[in-house]
């Protein structure tokens, strides 16, 4: 895939756009604030629906000092991972092409040291195990506003996120 990048001003800060000929696009924003080092904390959000990627990149944005990107299945996930080198992925558990498990997997075994952030609509038990194994850290989607602050805070610390009261079984 061939991506054009440029390099601009935001607020004062770096601005990186990575576009596609297919006119699909990444937009990296970074404004002016306190972040990992003194710059700005880069995150790669994986999701196959828009509206979600979109909505978590709202919530990221309402912190200072974040850069996010994006990826619309597995595959792309891994191949920006290993190109970008971000602080942190937060990565859907079910995508196309490569599932969130198997693209952390593969994510893992070139780049450990970067923290994954499982996400999903699903709260089987079986699926937290999986993203225990692979993860390290693991939230719902509808918990999204309430949790990634902490959960964020967590695995730039080192920490795992996998929170107690994450609801396995139905509703009665």
């Amino acid at each position: 895939m061939l991506l054009s990048r440029t390099n601009t001003r935001f607020n004062g800060a770096s601005t990186l756009i990575f576009s596609s000929p297919l006119d699909t696009h990444y937009l990296c924003i970074s404004a002016s604030g306190i972040g990992i080092r003194g710059e700005s904390m880069r995150i790669l959000i994986a999701d196959d629906h828009e509206i979600i990627r979109s909505s978590v990149i709202r919530v990221l944005q309402s912190r200072t000092d974040v850069e996010c990107a994006e990826a619309t299945n597995g595959k792309e996930a891994v191949e920006k991972a290993l190109e970008c080198k971000p602080d942190l992925i937060l990565l859907d558990v079910r995508l196309p092409l490569l599932s969130g498990i198997e693209a952390a997997q593969e994510i893992k075994q070139h780049a450990p040291e970067i923290p994954i952030l499982f996400f999903s609509i699903h709260d089987a038990n079986e699926i937290l195990e999986e993203a225990k194994l692979v993860g390290d850290g693991f939230i719902l989607k509808d918990k999204i506003v309430g949790m990634l602050p902490n959960a964020l805070a967590a695995l730039l610390d080192g920490q795992t996120f996998f929170p107690s009261d994450i609801q396995t079984e139905p509703d009665a």
